[in-house]
């Protein structure tokens, strides 16, 4: 590892997210889905081998009291109101990462509802400048780590519709090669009633093998 590394975990709103589940799920209950989803990322990410520093960044003061409630070494960071978005607010948590002398940032969306610390360990102990954890599909970016000390400029996080490709060419703009790093707990991200779906069916599975044994 090249220094001091920082995961970051934006999440937007406690309560206005997850609105494709609207079909399936009530207000109050995408709502508490999308708290179990943070704590566990956040969870995961403070039982790292690596102990590397935690930061939660965010436009929604609920959310930030909420993620100071599990652990107070964690840091939070309000998202600039000038400067909404998440490829913004990821910008700005990067720039306070610098600031303080880090060197490495590993972006962890808050809703990898299968994520573990072994995943998050085997991504920070890759050397690569940039390694990309697509989702399921290929299309998505579920985790992205970077090394901000290894450009001349700053890398341009490209969250969004076909991130995964557009990632891969930001390392190619910055003159190096992205490192693919895929295992179940980064590939899967809750989004549709298909998703919910395919997630209990999992649960099932294996709470079945479970009982089983």
């Amino acid at each position: 590892m090249s220094g001091p590394a920082s995961i970051v975990v934006p999440i937007r709103s406690l309560s206005d997210g997850k609105t494709r589940l609207s079909p399936v799920l009530d207000p109050l209950a995408r709502s508490a889905l999308t708290r179990e989803m943070l704590e566990r990322v956040v969870n995961a990410a403070l039982g790292t081998v690596s102990r590397a520093a935690v930061m939660v960044i965010s436009p929604d003061p609920d959310a930030l009291a909420e993620v100071g409630r599990i652990d107070p070494s964690i840091r939070l960071l309000y998202q600039d109101p000038m400067r909404p978005g998440l490829n913004p607010a990821l910008e700005q948590a990067a720039a306070a990462v610098r600031e303080s002398g880090g060197s490495t940032v590993l972006i962890l969306p808050a809703d990898l509802p299968l994520i573990s610390s072994t995943d998050i360990d085997n991504l920070l102990r890759r050397d690569a400048p940039v390694v990309i954890a697509p989702d399921r599909h290929g299309m998505g970016t579920n985790a992205l780590m970077v090394r901000l000390d290894a450009f001349g400029e700053p890398f341009v996080f490209q969250f969004g519709e076909g991130s995964y490709g557009k990632h891969h060419d930001e390392a190619g703009r910055l003159g190096v090669d992205a490192m693919t790093a895929m295992a179940p707990g980064t590939s899967f991200d809750l989004d549709t009633p298909d998703d919910l779906q395919e997630l209990d069916a999992m649960r099932a599975t294996s709470a079945a093998g479970r009982a089983a044994r």
